[in-house]
């Protein structure tokens, strides 16, 4: 990065010094091919390269065990440089899943067919739509065939 210490005399910009210094590198992951929106990333669809951090938001991925495992939120083409909100978790259940609703009222159990509204994940509140009634109500995620309904 150059360093430029400019004066001023009488409205002209005079460069008395110039201030060389390399910015250190940092480890940043890039993408090594394009990935569509939704694919889930592999270790080799990344490589490491030494990026300038000051260049980069502070949520540059840095750790490959960061991203593996996880989907895209958008398209990447190749060599983009990987920031932490292109990547998400997948989720356990999908909008549009079918799913088994479950509360309990002490020892009753009930049960009921529902469609997600939203994607889900393990232990999160998601609004679902009763098959039966069409009622929306909010429910956790217990697994990816399963949420449930807190009965106060």
């Amino acid at each position: 990065m150059i360093g430029y210490k400019p004066k001023i005399y009488i409205g002209v910009l005079l460069i008395i010094s110039l201030g060389l210094a390399a910015a250190a590198g940092e480890a940043a992951l890039m993408t090594s091919r394009k990935i569509n929106r939704g694919e889930v990333i592999k270790a080799e669809d990344l490589q490491v390269v030494e990026k300038d951090p000051s260049r980069y938001p502070k949520t540059l991925i840095r750790d490959k065990s960061q991203v593996i495992g996880k989907e895209t939120v958008v398209y990447l083409p190749k060599g983009t440089v990987l920031l932490d909100w292109m990547v998400r978790d997948i989720p356990l259940v999908r909008k549009g899943s079918k799913v088994e609703i479950r509360a309990n009222l002490g020892d009753i159990f009930i049960r009921a067919q529902g469609e997600t509204l939203q994607d889900g994940y393990l232990g999160k509140k998601i609004k679902v739509r009763n098959v039966d009634s069409r009622r929306e109500i909010e429910a956790r995620v217990v697994s990816s065939e399963e949420v449930e309904v807190k009965v106060n």
